[in-house]
């Protein structure tokens, strides 16, 4: 992918490391079934930055919420997004129902030890 690639480059000179995506091992579901540009841009940010979107991943999101609710239809545009250690510690994403704003916040549970 060219994006992807420039991406990369961008990345080595920023900090002499090249940031290579890993295959993540658990499916993304997602009730919006359409993919515009600004989320094959978000995709390839994730890939490049070795990050991950937590949406529709757990079984508290197991079906991928939509997150924005509009006159004109609904999408996903709110996204939790976390690296590979952060993810281990979130047990939970729920998708909350407010009338105050047509974008749904985000709940999410991090489970850690404090010494």
């Amino acid at each position: 992918m060219e994006l992807l690639d420039d991406s990369t480059k961008f990345l080595e000179n920023l900090d002499g490391a090249t940031c290579i995506a890993d295959d993540f091992p658990l499916p993304r579901y997602s009730k919006d079934s359409k993919t515009n540009n600004f989320g094959l841009k978000l995709l390839t940010l994730c890939a490049t930055l070795n990050v991950h979107i937590v949406n529709g991943r757990l079984d508290s999101d197991r079906i991928g919420e939509l997150t924005c609710i509009k006159h004109n239809g609904a999408s996903v545009v709110d996204y939790l997004i976390v690296s590979n250690c952060i993810f281990n510690l979130i047990t939970n994403l729920y998708v909350q129902q407010r009338t105050e704003s047509d974008h749904l916040p985000l709940e999410f549970t991090i489970v850690c030890n404090i010494r």
